[in-house]
């Protein structure tokens, strides 16, 4: 896969590769970006592209930072707990939803 690669690189074309496989990407990439959360967690770009740098820019995270990611927010007092909220109900067009009574 890598002549591939480089066969596409020297076309001037730009390759996106993902891969968990370190050596892999340290071997052939000229920039690596590391994603956490769906958000950019570092990048290394060219003498920077290094195993033990790589591994810094891995290990790296906040873990605070990782914990409220993964804490859900408090249940406000006055709504029942799995109640959807008025404003994310579907339109019904002043009507009651199928199956419920008028509250009016």
């Amino acid at each position: 896969m890598q002549s591939l690669i480089d066969e596409l690189a020297r076309e001037g074309l730009a390759v996106l590769l993902i891969s968990s496989d370190i050596e892999e990407l340290i071997e052939g990439a000229d920039r690596i970006v590391v994603l956490r959360g769906g958000a950019v967690a570092g990048e290394l770009a060219g003498d920077e592209v290094d195993e033990s740098r790589l591994l810094e820019v891995l290990a790296d995270h906040t873990p605070d930072r990782a914990l409220s990611d993964r804490t859900p927010g408090a249940v406000p007092a006055d709504r029942t707990p799995g109640a959807v909220p008025a404003d994310r109900t579907p339109d019904t067009g002043g009507k009651a939803p199928a199956g419920q009574e008028d509250p009016r």
